[in-house]
């Protein structure tokens, strides 16, 4: 057969909600008693991520930004991501990162040549503004170095390259320190994939075969 086309698809329904707030104040990276919002899309369609190109969160408000950390989880292959975390906490033990706002629809992308200062940083974005636009940022984590130059760190969103795309993805919006809330109102991801093959042509020319067999069969009955 032809060779597959690949399709970059949209998956929505992603659904929103409130984000709680930690019940602790939470100085070290991983607080225990984070506030945590999850919602998950499920995909039930086959086929292979060739490359996993975006996350967007929809119309996702919160008041301190430096609180946050967001991930993604393909549940059934138990592959997490993070794909912001606390921007400009820059030590695990002390620190509480920006204070800016977020109010806007936001879109990370793989840019693993993002520095803290390029124009698609979240952290420079948060520096600079006391609400971080909406719009297209790198997907980064954090190093927890003592820098905010170190500590911003570009990551890959395709570690799901490879992966079937049918699952539950799980976003999983975890508030890491106290007196800040905020709400989402959807999310959505966008990736590459390449289809499940149609059955090969050999197995059509076999079905094919026995329907002529029968066909035979059939008429050299005796009367």
């Amino acid at each position: 057969g032809g060779q597959l086309a690949f399709a970059q698809t949209t998956f929505t329904g992603g659904a929103g909600g409130n984000i709680p707030d930690a019940t602790s104040v939470g100085a070290d990276a991983g607080n225990p008693n984070a506030g945590i919002f999850t919602s998950d899309i499920v995909i039930s369609g086959p086929g292979t991520i060739i490359s996993f190109n975006s996350i967007t969160l929809d119309d996702f408000c919160h008041t301190y930004i430096g609180d946050l950390v967001l991930e993604l989880t393909h549940v059934d292959s138990g592959t997490t991501i993070f794909f912001m975390n606390r921007p400009l906490k820059v030590s695990a033990l002390n620190g509480w990162g920006s204070d800016s706002d977020l109010n806007g629809t936001y879109t990370f992308i793989n840019d693993l040549g993002s520095t803290y200062g390029s124009s698609d940083s979240i952290w420079l974005a948060a520096t600079n503004n006391s609400t971080v636009p909406g719009g297209t940022y790198a997907a980064s984590a954090n190093s927890f170095t003592g820098s905010p130059t170190t500590s911003y760190v570009p990551i890959n969103l395709n570690v799901f390259a490879g992966q079937s795309i049918a699952g539950t993805w799980e976003l999983t919006i975890r508030d890491e320190s106290t007196n800040d809330i905020g709400t989402l109102s959807s999310w959505q991801f966008n990736a590459t994939i390449e289809p499940v093959p149609e059955p090969a042509s050999s197995a059509l020319m076999l079905c094919g075969a026995i329907v002529s067999l029968i066909l035979v069969s059939f008429w050299r009955k005796p009367a």
